[in-house]
């Protein structure tokens, strides 16, 4: 196909018009074979496509006339065709010099608003309407087969082909091209026709949007892409602020692929930083109003779950943000934690999500705009590490069996009952607790990690967590001070049998989840023995950004 398409744009004869013509005749009139059609057209443009990459802008303008006509054929095509005009038209929206006739720039847009209308009626084939009262669209549960590969496509015609088949490829194409095209072919003076035209498109992309299975994954990374792109625009706001934000707070979030978070990142950093009153509104949830959307009937549990969630979303805003981005708002934001801290009980789960608040803020501010917070952190990690000394010190054979049906059951049943100090079991073995403890590692090993001049404070709380080996090693039995990772390396080898036969890498397991504390074993023996890989701050990120990260539901 380079070849042919080589050999094609070294044929200085023949005017670029000509070209367009008579591919325009092909496509009106295919083949007489209706098997073959769709593959003769859809070859044809992508011949074209190629071609009109090779020749210069200048030459592809001279023939506007005969583009424009061939463009208006697109939406009575094919899927697969259509999506290769969108491609022509950006690149001769993008390469060609501005047209001066008024009446072109008005064709132009006219043709481009219908081929972008006609691409979304594509991508909005897989939804079903839920309700027959109002319009409200939401994925298709049955499945949708895959389109046919470019090798059988002369097997299948436009009428035998589901369009649905084609909705993903629509959803890739526009995430690839409408941004830029919209942008060049409307001017400054025009953009709020991008608007109605992006508030139309959004209607058949924000279903996608709000499905976090596994079936419906490639349309949520081509749904995210594509609004990570529009929201780098900021006069298209007014399309996809109110969307962006409802699918910020929604519960599955996070269950996704860590490729389409990378999108997320995009979309929350526009979000944000666009207006920053948007900021502030998340922190009025974050903060005593968060029960706002919960009824008088709703329990302590759920409100629990629900600060839980809007400090991990918080915690995601920061992350998505430039280094200090949001310093004027540290007073806040440590006070949001603070207050999620002093709570009645302790409440594991919440308890996680301020330290992985903690994580961020070390990340994404200066020393100097975290120094207040070091108190808290340096006391509730210490609060976790007594408590993971005293479950390992106090554990005995009736209290190992934390997979118990038994134990799980009582947990599920009673939520006050996991926090309580008084059940026995100091609820060693649960998944909340596991979970705390895993986040309390984790908040330490980033600390450990990163570089004195970068966290000068830490260095004079260091010495009550790890110290240098040949300060404290393992044979000193009897020092004056051991520190917590030391004790509790001590108090796990004498749990589990002995030192782990091997230091896997990563050291801490990605995810906020562990099956049991035997999990941490490595981790506590490497850092006691200072004997763990320093890692880049692009890593520190990479790991930080897949603990947001939840499992997939497969439907």
């Amino acid at each position: 196909q380079q070849v042919l398409v080589q050999l094609l744009s070294a044929i200085k004869a023949m005017p670029i018009d000509t070209l367009v013509q008579t591919l325009h005749q092909v496509v009106k009139q295919p083949a007489m074979n209706q098997q073959t059609a769709m593959s003769v057209e859809v070859s044809a443009l992508e011949l074209f496509l190629h071609y009109i990459q090779l020749i210069p802008g200048v030459s592809l303008a001279e023939s506007w006339g005969s583009l424009l006509a061939l463009l208006r054929e697109g939406p009575s095509l094919s899927p697969p065709a259509q999506f290769l005009l969108v491609g022509v038209l950006s690149q001769f929206v993008n390469r060609c010099p501005a047209l001066a006739d008024k009446k072109d720039v008005r064709d132009l847009q006219d043709i481009t608003a219908k081929l972008v209308e006609s691409c979304s009626q594509i991508a909005g084939a897989n939804l079903e309407q839920t309700t027959w009262l109002r319009r409200n669209l939401a994925v298709k549960e049955e499945e949708v087969p895959q389109p046919p590969s470019p090798e059988c496509t002369d097997k299948y015609n436009s009428a035998t082909t589901s369009v649905a088949q084609y909705s993903v490829a629509a959803l890739t194409v526009l995430a690839q091209l409408l941004a830029p095209l919209l942008d060049v072919s409307y001017g400054s003076q025009e953009k709020e026709r991008v608007v109605t035209l992006l508030t139309t498109l959004m209607y058949n992309v924000t279903p996608y949007l709000k499905n976090h299975t596994q079936r419906n994954a490639a349309s949520l990374y081509a749904s995210s892409q594509l609004l990570a792109s529009l929201s780098g625009f900021q006069y298209t706001r007014k399309a996809w602020r109110k969307d962006a934000m409802d699918l910020l707070l929604e519960p599955t979030l996070f269950q996704m692929e860590a490729r389409t978070l990378i999108f997320w990142k995009t979309i929350v950093d526009n979000l944000m930083s666009q207006d920053t009153a948007t900021f502030r509104d998340l922190m009025g949830r974050v903060s005593g109003g968060q029960g706002n959307s919960l009824s008088l009937f709703s329990s302590r549990e759920q409100e629990y779950e629900q600060r839980a969630q809007l400090l991990k979303r918080l915690a995601f805003v920061i992350l998505c943000s430039e280094k200090d981005q949001f310093h004027k708002h540290t007073p806040d934001i440590q006070e949001r934690l603070a207050e999620s801290l002093r709570l009645p009980q302790v409440v594991p789960g919440v308890q996680s999500q301020v330290f992985l608040c903690f994580r961020v803020l070390l990340l994404r501010m200066s020393p100097h705009h975290v120094t207040s917070l070091w108190p808290i952190i340096v006391s509730e990690v210490v609060q976790v590490m007594l408590h993971m000394e005293h479950d390992l010190s106090t554990d005995t054979e009736e209290f190992r069996r934390n997979n118990s049906s038994h134990i799980r059951l009582l947990s599920a049943l009673d939520w006050s009952w996991v926090v309580n100090s008084n059940n026995g079991l100091h609820a060693n073995g649960h998944p909340h607790w596991l979970q705390l403890q895993l986040a309390a590692a984790k908040l330490l090993y980033l600390a450990v990690q990163l570089p004195a001049d970068t966290l000068p404070q830490f260095q004079m709380y260091r010495w009550a967590f790890v110290s240098n080996q040949c300060d404290t090693p393992l044979s000193q039995p009897n020092a004056d001070f051991i520190p917590h990772v030391t004790r509790i390396a001590r108090l796990m080898d004498a749990k589990f049998g002995g030192p782990p036969e091997e230091i896997p890498s990563p050291l801490l397991p990605p995810g906020s989840t562990i099956r049991s504390l035997k999990d941490l074993h490595p981790f506590f023996t490497a850092m006691s023995g200072g004997k763990f890989t320093t890692m880049s701050l692009a890593e520190l990120e990479t790991n930080i950004e897949l603990d947001f990260l939840e499992p997939m539901p497969a439907r």
